[in-house]
């Protein structure tokens, strides 16, 4: 199925004409995604105002994986302009991406490989088992959100299991007795 995004200032002509001309040669609708504009610090993009940028410039100095991040974190399907608000763009990536995701999946992955080469199953207790329901069913809700493109909600879930690993990795203190099967029954969720 095609996927097609577009900006709203050409959604009329998307929604209305572009497919009666595909339905009348049978090529099959493409899903639409209508956005809004993006701005750069509260300001329509402009070569005079300096606040235009190519790709290729923004890519100088930033990665494309932290703005894709940062598009994700703040598109929802609203159809209303999206700010690249280089102050937010900044904290976004240092704060939500590098200090919260990037730090649960570093912490958790380096000491499970560190002390115990690989982790091989679901950890036993009552309260890990509940965890690992409560992960199930945000990876379902990540999933349906994303096939809506709602991306928005997707970065929120994504980012809520990351505080749950946190938060268990914290509690659980595995790391104060690495040597004992009990903490290495811990590790394994």
């Amino acid at each position: 199925h095609i996927q097609h995004f577009i900006g709203k200032d050409i959604a009329y002509f998307h929604l209305l004409f572009w497919p009666a001309m595909l339905m009348a040669v049978g090529i099959p609708l493409p899903k639409l995604t209508v956005h809004g504009f993006v701005t750069v610090n509260g300001k329509k993009m402009s070569k005079s105002r300096g606040t235009f940028f190519t790709a290729k410039d923004f890519l100088k100095d930033y990665s494309a994986e932290s703005l894709r991040f940062y598009y994700m974190h703040n598109l929802d399907r609203k159809i209303v302009d999206l700010d690249l608000n280089l102050d937010d763009f900044q904290a976004v990536t240092n704060n939500v991406l590098m200090g919260n995701l990037g730090n649960f999946c570093y912490r958790t992955l380096t000491f499970a490989e560190k002390n115990y080469g690989k982790v091989d199953g679901v950890a036993d207790g009552k309260e890990e088992q509940t965890l690992v329901k409560k992960i199930e069913k945000l990876f379902f809700t990540i999933e349906k959100n994303y096939l809506k493109h709602d991306f928005k909600s997707v970065v929120k879930n994504i980012l809520m299991i990351s505080d749950y690993g946190n938060q268990y990795f914290q509690k659980s203190e595995v790391w104060k007795d690495k040597d004992s099967v009990e903490s290495k029954k811990k590790v394994g969720f």
